[in-house]
């Protein structure tokens, strides 16, 4: 990285690629949570534990609305690291309005 991507505040090559590995890991991960603990739910028989399978989809469900909390705190991280606190403060922002839908859901949903 040279002084003009640093001054400049753009996110460069292999920020995008951090970015875009945590996202194919979080999807990838909640994908294999999920179609384990739905086929473990369908064929809950020949399991000796029941319930793993909904143990199962419920992490694949944290794993599926972790992810862009992590793309939010990685882009964050990044752009200050860059110098850019403009788009730093959006992601803040944005992180905020992600925890508080989340947790109006989750006060609604009791």
């Amino acid at each position: 990285m040279d002084d003009s991507e640093i001054s400049s505040g753009a996110l460069t090559g292999n920020d995008r690629g951090i970015i875009a590995n945590g996202l194919r890991l979080g999807g990838n991960l909640s994908f294999a949570l999920l179609a384990s603990g739905l086929f473990l739910r369908v064929e809950g028989h020949f399991v000796s534990n029941p319930r793993l399978g909904n143990i199962l989809l419920n992490a694949g469900l944290v794993a599926l609305l972790a992810t862009p909390v992590y793309r939010i705190l990685t882009t964050m991280w990044l752009y200050w690291q860059a110098g850019n606190r403009r788009f730093a403060i959006y992601c803040m922002i944005s992180l905020i309005v992600v925890a508080a839908s989340s947790a109006v859901g989750f006060l609604v949903r009791r």
